[in-house]
């Protein structure tokens, strides 16, 4: 469902990979947020709080009970008793989530019986796009969203509307995958996807403004965890268009975690992000650059660098070697070493 990593790439090959939380919390944390999402679904429909058959509503629907077979699925155990009830808890929302899906699913709601959104129904079939197969999924999902049929008063409509905006973010830097690529190739690459992606952060970011206004920053306790990386993303990539929204987004992420209702890496990767987009040091050391001769990542400035394994351990980052092995393979363009 949720990717465990998601891609933060620049023009050039520069960027960063953004890896969530193991876990969803503990169990008996996550087991109600899983009800309450499979309840949004299920009574989005049942109540006809949006049309099942306008895109948004549909996509949002689908979202709302895939999060809670994630969140109940990715919760922590520390005891088999544990892992049993969430097997059973497991189980019994998958079987929901493919009923309720099946009920939304077409081809023009960007649901279909094994998937949820664009990219993730591309993933699912194996299919690299091109340029303009990318083009023309980018404009159905603008389309969709711009037609504001469905009413971002409804959480089905936020909910599918924040899953959108994930969608379009990756779409525009995951294909083609340029770090796959040798040479001079990786830079040429880049470059030529700049346009679609300053024009997709553009268009991100005038939504994500329209939501916040509405229903403010959108946590992932409240939202789950697609929707919430989703809105996230747009101002991770917003510091050299939009500091202003960076600056405000990170304010509002910094009480989310406070809260308890957002992950601390989420403040940490942003807090680096605006760090190296105004030329300071980073705290965290979770933005580098992708160096094309060797393959390898190579991390940004740092304050404090003897500091820095104690800060990330704070925050629940990984251990620095291991950010280092999977921003190699990033950088590498998904490959190991030995590929």
């Amino acid at each position: 469902m949720v990717l465990a990593v998601a891609m933060m790439a620049a023009a050039g090959p520069a960027g960063a990979i953004f890896i969530q939380p193991p876990t969803t919390g503990p169990l008996a944390q996550a087991a109600p947020q899983a009800a309450a999402y499979m309840a949004r679904a299920q009574s989005t429909l049942d109540e006809h709080a949006c049309d099942a058959a306008e895109p948004v509503c549909a996509l949002g629907i689908a979202a709302f009970a895939n999060t809670a077979v994630f969140t109940v699925g990715h919760a922590a155990c520390d005891d088999q008793a544990c892992e049993a009830q969430r097997a059973t808890l497991e189980a019994d929302y998958r079987a929901k989530a493919d009923t309720i899906r099946a009920r939304v699913a077409r081809d023009d709601t960007f649901v279909s019986q094994e998937a949820v959104g664009i990219v993730e129904g591309l993933r699912a079939r194996g299919d690299m796009p091109s340029k303009a197969q990318v083009d023309a999924l980018l404009n159905r999902a603008q389309t969709a969203l711009n037609m504001d049929a469905c009413p971002i008063t409804t959480p089905a409509c936020v909910e599918g509307e924040l899953t959108l905006i994930w969608d379009m973010d990756q779409m525009v830097r995951a294909f083609p995958n340029c770090n796959a690529l040798a040479g001079a190739e990786v830079q040429a690459c880049w470059q030529a996807l700049a346009p679609r992606m300053r024009a997709a952060d553009a268009y991100d970011r005038r939504r994500l403004r329209r939501l916040m206004e509405t229903i403010g920053w959108p946590s992932e306790r409240d939202w789950g965890r697609r929707a919430a990386t989703g809105a996230w993303l747009v101002a991770q990539h917003s510091g050299r268009a939009d500091p202003d929204l960076q600056a405000a987004v990170l304010v509002a992420v910094k009480a989310a975690v406070d809260a308890g209702k957002s992950p601390a890496v989420q403040y940490a990767y942003l807090f680096d992000r605006q760090a190296v987009s105004t030329g300071k040091e980073q705290a965290y050391g979770t933005q580098g650059v992708c160096d094309p001769a060797s393959k390898t990542w190579v991390m940004s400035k740092v304050a404090d660098p003897d500091g820095l394994a104690e800060r990330r351990a704070a925050l629940g980052l990984e251990p620095m070697a291991l950010y280092q092995q999977q921003s190699d393979r990033f950088c590498r363009g998904g490959k190991s070493a030995e590929d």
